[in-house]
């Protein structure tokens, strides 16, 4: 339930700590469990990692593998 500010925040204090942003993956995560498909929104996912440069996951609250299966094709490490 972050920002695409608080993300940036939370990328640079790990930058800052020695971490490089290539060694970093970013999960976007639905709080609602199960989560129902229309609220999935994969394109947030393709958008943390152009805005940020940086490898994408999912973290799947969906019944079923479908999801899971996209978001892999979509580039989810």
């Amino acid at each position: 339930m972050a920002t695409l500010g608080e993300i940036e925040a939370a990328i640079e204090v790990f930058e800052r700590e020695g971490m490089r942003r290539t060694d970093l993956t970013v999960l976007h995560c639905n709080t609602e469990y199960p989560v129902p498909y229309r609220d999935v929104n994969l394109n947030a996912m393709l958008t943390i990692g152009a805005a940020f440069k940086v490898d994408i996951g999912y973290s799947d609250h969906t019944a079923g593998i479908e999801i899971p299966v996209a978001a892999v094709a979509l580039g989810a490490t």
